[in-house]
């Protein structure tokens, strides 16, 4: 008799959560409303399996690892930077096998698996479908016959293996990959420094803001007064104190009176 084709796996890994927890409720929508009406379609066959459904006896750890090791596809939901996922991601990096990168819409994802492709989602019905289609497309790709995974490490590892060549001419190329991949290194750190400084200076204007409307009421009562104390105040923020901006501001003060009233 003939073996049935073994089934395929598709091992989703993320944050989890308890029990009635939101982080459970999140990654069980993730799972049913996402990843299982994709991967399951008949072109695929997968099984859609994630940690917490693992029944097997023995330390949960080592069978993490063995589906890592083991499964046919990952795909790795990212949403608030699990330090356990980035943990298991890496290891199926490692490994050279196919990993698909998600995460919900907002989550800013590490300067090392930044510029991995990754499928933005949220539980709204039109950006559930956009995720879902976008997946069928990545699944489709990795299946392609040739596919090769790409990743940081493996980039890495085979800039090694060129570098420690007995060939001269890979070990030329294995250094000039290294001096750009040093040169990748340098343009993120410039970026992650200018990021922060960004975020700094927005936070700076935020608080600058705050306090500008905390103190509106404190403000000269005439409005020729009050222009001169704004344009004084919007000057530091950089921002120039033209007429809408004025107004703007003055039907703010207006408002909080009436309400206040």
């Amino acid at each position: 008799m003939a073996k049935e084709p073994k089934t395929r796996q598709c091992f989703v890994i993320g944050p989890i959560g308890d029990a009635g927890t939101p982080i459970r409720t999140d990654a069980d929508d993730f799972m049913k409303y996402i990843v299982g009406p994709v991967v399951t379609k008949p072109q695929f066959g997968y099984q859609p399996i994630r940690a917490d459904h693992l029944n097997e006896p023995g330390r949960i750890t080592s069978q993490i690892i063995k589906m890592l090791l083991e499964a046919d596809l990952v795909i790795a939901d990212l949403s608030t930077n699990n330090a356990n996922v980035y943990y298991e991601l890496s290891l199926r990096h490692a490994l050279g096998k196919p990993v698909i990168h998600m995460a919900v819409e907002g989550t800013k994802l590490s300067f090392d698996v930044r510029d991995n492709r990754t499928i933005f989602y949220t539980m709204h019905s039109r950006s559930a479908e956009e995720a879902r289609n976008e997946l069928e497309r990545q699944i489709q790709h990795v299946l392609k016959d040739g596919y090769r995974a790409k990743n940081p490490i493996l980039e890495t590892i085979g800039i090694v293996q060129l570098e420690r060549s007995e060939a001269p001419e890979d070990r030329a190329f294995g250094h000039i990959m290294a001096k750009l991949s040093q040169m990748d290194d340098a343009v993120r750190e410039i970026q992650q420094t200018l990021e922060f400084d960004r975020t700094q200076r927005n936070l700076a204007k935020h608080q600058k803001l705050s306090s500008l409307f905390d103190l509106g009421a404190g403000l000269p009562k005439t409005a020729e007064q009050q222009a001169v104390g704004l344009g004084g105040l919007l000057s530091s923020l950089g921002t120039s104190p033209n007429t809408p901006t004025l107004d703007a501001f003055q039907k703010f003060l207006d408002e909080e009176k009436a309400h206040k009233a």
